[in-house]
């Protein structure tokens, strides 16, 4: 009865190992976590051409956690996308791409920066743009609500990347207080065998 129930546990912790495993397949990502600088990422309407600049904050999934990108145009008031109003993984297309869908504060314009899940030869990660490396549907893009030479429909980035580099590293690992009394414990424990061994060895010789 003892064997077969230790037969189950063992089966049950095999199936949840494997179930974790293939969840974190089922979503890899190179990209290391921390914050990254846009690079060379325009936005043309009609004939005049707009930069966009600022972070993106990507977390250990490869999802967008934060963002404080702003579309350089004075005369819509350079809008400051900074609100993730959505943010996901890969489609199912081909090649894969992770998405952040971000906002305005007053949601008068939307960004959607839909970035490649591999790195490129320069280890950057590239933003999915027409004509680029991604299919129609994972095409970055902007919309901007109102009159003006975006007009109401979405405008294509021309291109773009991320910096390879974050700007922010991931925060470094802290042992919690219970870890760090655990470890005090275990050297307290360890002098004390120590000086025991020693005060033996003495009265042996005394």
């Amino acid at each position: 009865m003892k064997d077969q129930m230790h037969l189950k546990l063992s089966s049950l912790f095999s199936i949840s190992l494997l179930g974790l495993g293939l969840g974190v397949a089922a979503h890899a990502t190179p990209i290391t976590a921390g914050t990254y600088d846009l690079t060379d990422t325009t936005i043309t309407a009609g004939s005049t051409s707009y930069t966009l600049t600022g972070t993106v904050t990507i977390g250990s999934d490869g999802l967008m956690t934060a963002a404080d990108v702003t579309l350089n145009d004075s005369a819509l008031g350079d809008p400051v996308f900074d609100v993730i109003s959505s943010t996901g993984g890969p489609a199912g297309y081909n090649p894969v791409a992770d998405f952040g869908y971000v906002t305005t504060a007053n949601n008068s314009a939307q960004l959607y920066l839909s970035y490649l899940t591999t790195l490129d030869g320069s280890g950057d990660i590239d933003l999915c743009t027409v004509g680029g490396s991604c299919n129609g549907y994972q095409d970055s893009y902007s919309q901007i609500y109102g009159a003006s030479d975006f007009g109401y429909n979405p405008v294509d980035l021309d291109g773009g990347s991320l910096d390879t580099a974050p700007v922010t590293p991931p925060e470094a690992v802290t042992p919690e207080p219970a870890s760090l009394a655990l470890l005090g414990t275990g050297i307290i424990g360890v002098a004390t065998a120590l000086r025991k061994r020693r005060m033996n060895g003495a009265a042996q010789y005394a």
